[in-house]
């Protein structure tokens, strides 16, 4: 197991028994849950634990559009962190599906010209040439 920084390693000890005690009277599609999950994720990724990050950002993203509705700008907010970890994780296949996700949201929202959108049409790109050029046996296993 990598070593969390001890700042990182407070706040992710902290935040992890926040959401144990948050489990025992709160749903997993609380907002409050996917408030914690989120969090978790940001503390997860800035370790460089992608697939960590990913995961509580699933959870966030449940809570999220339980509250607000899978086509919500905060749900977009949430798909385009999300695909941005998967991203930097290197898990192609699924970083492009999520992209695929946040872009369709956020075009609604924020109009084709937003620095966000933007940014995931930059790495639908990057992903699209990379899973284009990857043995298909390597396909499937979402490494760059």
């Amino acid at each position: 197991m990598d070593r969390v920084p001890d700042s990182q390693g407070q706040a992710l000890e902290l935040l992890q028994k926040c959401r144990l005690d948050a489990e025992s009277f709160l749903s997993p599609a609380h907002l409050r849950m996917g408030e914690i999950e989120d969090r978790l994720a940001r503390v997860q990724a800035a370790s460089g634990r992608w697939q960590e990050a990913a995961g509580h950002l699933r959870r966030s993203i449940q809570a999220v559009e339980a509250h607000f509705g899978p086509a919500s700008i905060e749900a977009g907010q949430e798909l385009f962190k999300l695909a941005q970890v998967l991203f930097n994780g290197r898990l192609a296949p699924e970083a492009l599906r999520a992209t695929q996700r946040a872009e369709a949201v956020l075009w609604v929202h924020l109009g084709t010209e937003s620095p966000q959108l933007q940014e995931l049409r930059e790495m639908r790109a990057c992903l699209e040439g990379l899973l284009r050029n990857l043995p298909a046996e390597d396909t499937p296993k979402g490494l760059l």
